[in-house]
């Protein structure tokens, strides 16, 4: 399911999951039941749906009540409290997933470190806390590059660019109310960012690009228009000529 995800099939993705929980089901074997589910959370929060990760994970919390699995109850609370803090209910959001964490790592599980601590970031920056949230994405990136998680570091650092770029619009907002000090790194830095991906659109933008045509399967850009006067000159015979002498 999760490959299927990560190839953009979502779709498919989904009844794969979907398949899975059904055949733990059938096997009546609570832990891969409980293994099933929470990977299907893991799926629904790739995904951005809130409803289904909440309910993947109250799921996953009633399995681990009536069988006794610490850490499925740890897991259950913590997409859970995720699922509440992108709903509007982040206080309470981020103390679950917080203490969630702190119960799985009493567990022993460090691998789940870095797992964790890009959701809990993400819940953060969306209750406004972006500096917690830029903390907590510096300390994932060193957990994921110590583990070798490396499928973790795109989401984390498109994270990271979406969080600066936050502190960038506050940053812009703020100097338009009060004289800002040039030597301000804090404030050259984060617009520096804000005018690099201005630039990055721009380029994108207004770049001239065309679908391939009938007789060719090749992308091309867009023909430009006549030369001008000058540019006309230049790439004269009589130019280049004298051009080529001289070199």
């Amino acid at each position: 399911a999760h490959t299927l995800s990560c190839l953009g099939y979502p779709a498919q993705a989904r009844r794969r999951a979907q398949e899975a929980l059904t055949l733990a089901q059938a096997l009546a074997h609570p832990y891969s039941l409980g293994f099933a589910t929470q990977w299907a959370a893991v799926l629904h929060h790739r995904h951005r749906e809130v409803a289904a990760v909440q309910a993947q994970a109250e799921a996953l919390l009633a399995l681990a009540t009536a069988q006794g699995v610490p850490v499925h109850a740890a897991l259950g609370t913590f997409w859970r409290g995720w699922a509440l803090a992108m709903q509007g209910q982040g206080e309470a959001g981020l103390a679950q997933m917080h203490q969630s964490l702190a119960t799985i790592l009493a567990m022993g599980t460090e691998l789940v470190r870095p797992f964790c601590l890009v959701p809990l970031a993400e819940a953060a920056g969306h209750t406004g806390q972006v500096e917690e949230g830029l903390r907590l994405l510096a300390e994932a990136v060193t957990a994921i590059e110590a583990s070798g998680q490396g499928y973790l570091l795109p989401e984390a650092y498109r994270l990271q660019g979406a969080f600066l770029l936050r502190q960038a619009d506050a940053v812009r907002a703020e100097a338009c109310d009060r004289v800002v000090d040039p030597a301000d790194l804090r404030v050259r830095g984060l617009l520096g960012v804000e005018h690099l991906g201005q630039r990055v659109h721009a380029r994108v933008g207004t770049a001239a690009w065309r679908t391939p045509s009938s007789s060719s399967s090749r992308w091309s850009r867009a023909p430009a228009g006549p030369p001008t006067g000058n540019q006309a000159r230049a790439s004269s015979p009589s130019r280049r000529t004298a051009r080529a002498t001289l070199m």
